[in-house]
């Protein structure tokens, strides 16, 4: 890919080991409000880890609330550096954080770790002079089905999370987002002619063909089309387009493989 252009694509590369790579992504509702959800995906590949069997929450909340119940910015950055320190905490406790529900006027931070951790002390002992109230929660959770059922998103929201980093990028190099530009989304099928009726869908939302392609993968083929259109690059007229072209194209039993927009429009 050259420097004046930004992708979009889905899926992590695995690791060697268990280590920290946090994301976030939103929610319009959890328990009647809006929430920002924090997740360590650097842990998806490993969970449950052996001997962290136990959830661990310590639950603080907002002095500003704010209309929508996620805090202001500026209490987010104070709770912020108590996370970092939580965080620090918990790993020296054998414990693992893997992610933040923010609603609700709570902020809330989770981590895996052993019964014996003790949460309370940990808290305290970062809490107990600070003006926020909190509480605490440590409770049987074996096969981490907290990490795995809620704080990991659904496959929409991983795709929000690729195409905000993709806009996140552009706009880093100078693209004006709300100028219309060509970008271009590849997609792919195990038969041609499910291909050709996802182009035939494309098309008739105005998106042109570039290029079709074959590839083999150990004696299976693949049928590849990239499409591409004049669109803005804002994150949410953005993600509603992508997602329109995954729905084509898992109508027709493909998959989305991710957009590529030049920064200049």
């Amino acid at each position: 890919m050259s420097d004046d252009t930004t992708e979009g694509t889905e899926g992590t590369e695995g690791t060697e080991a268990p280590e920290y790579q946090f994301d976030f992504y939103f929610l319009a509702d959890v328990d009647g409000g809006a929430a920002i959800v924090t997740v360590n995906f650097g842990l998806e590949a490993w969970a449950p880890i052996e001997g962290c069997d136990h959830l661990l929450v310590v639950s603080i909340e907002l002095t500003d609330a704010g209309e929508h119940g996620l805090g202001s910015e500026a209490e987010a950055e104070a709770l912020a550096g108590i996370e970092e320190k939580l965080q620090a905490a918990f790993a020296e406790a054998g414990a693992w954080s893997v992610g933040r529900l923010r609603n609700n006027g709570n902020w809330q931070v989770f981590a895996y770790g052993a019964e014996s951790v003790d949460v309370e002390a940990i808290a305290a002992g970062l809490l107990t002079d600070d003006p926020h109230n909190y509480g605490v929660v440590k409770q049987p959770d074996a096969e981490w089905g907290y990490y795995n059922t809620f704080l990991l998103p659904d496959d929409e929201r991983r795709q929000w999370i690729s195409n905000r980093a993709g806009v996140e990028a552009l706009a880093e190099n100078g693209a004006a987002l709300d100028e219309k530009r060509r970008i271009d989304h590849w997609t792919h099928f195990a038969a041609a002619d499910k291909r050709e009726a996802f182009v035939a869908a494309a098309g008739a939302e105005g998106f042109e063909v570039h290029e079709l392609s074959e590839t083999d993968d150990d004696g299976t083929t693949w049928f590849w089309a990239q499409v591409h259109r004049s669109d803005t690059a804002e994150l949410a007229e953005l993600h509603k387009t992508v997602m329109s072209l995954v729905e084509f194209a898992e109508a027709q039993e493909g998959g989305y493989d991710g957009w590529e927009a030049a920064t200049d429009a």
